[in-house]
């Protein structure tokens, strides 16, 4: 039997439905999320200064990657007040502690990093919604509305950039 995987941002709601939905597969915490959230606190940490936030942010990300997760903990604060937009990453990681083992699943084999998924996935839906509309199934204004809100719960899509239109789509 193959493994089912689930790779997410870290979103409560993925989890839960995870959860829900495959009990028995393997979450992991998309590594290119994590990197971006380790990167724009490490912005926020040094002011912006970029000598000291990336060597700060690729030796946080290489302890993550090892699977030296405790020791990365030890560098941030018990707690700390942060603007808007900045992932309080104390939490983020605690939340997804048991989601973050990326030695054990590159020696499985698992990708760790959603971006080619996410990129067929978008490859997918976008010509799939082409042939919709130029074959006159819907109008892209309708079908934007009626399918949308389902794909983004099925592909992890946040927000779907392009409405097709039989002058958009069908050329």
């Amino acid at each position: 039997m193959k493994d089912v995987v689930i790779i997410a941002d870290g979103a409560t709601w993925i989890r839960n439905m995870g959860n829900e939905l495959f009990p028995e597969a393997v979450q992991i915490l998309d590594l290119y999320h994590l990197k971006e959230n380790i990167y724009t606190y490490a912005k926020h940490k040094f002011a912006q200064n970029e000598k000291e936030y990336v060597p700060w942010a690729e030796s946080f990300i290489e302890k993550m990657e090892k699977g030296e997760v405790k020791k990365a903990l030890q560098l941030l604060p018990e707690s700390e007040k942060l603007p808007t937009g900045v992932v309080n990453l104390r939490t983020y990681i605690t939340n997804n502690i048991d989601k973050i083992d990326y030695p054990k699943y590159k020696e499985k084999g698992y990708f760790v990093g959603s971006g080619a998924i996410e990129s067929a996935n978008k490859i997918i839906v976008k010509d799939g919604l082409n042939r919709l509309v130029c074959d006159g199934v819907f109008p892209g204004h309708k079908l934007y509305s009626l399918y949308a809100p389902k794909l983004r719960v099925i592909f992890g899509i946040r927000m779907l950039s392009y409405i097709p239109t039989p002058e958009n789509a069908c050329k």
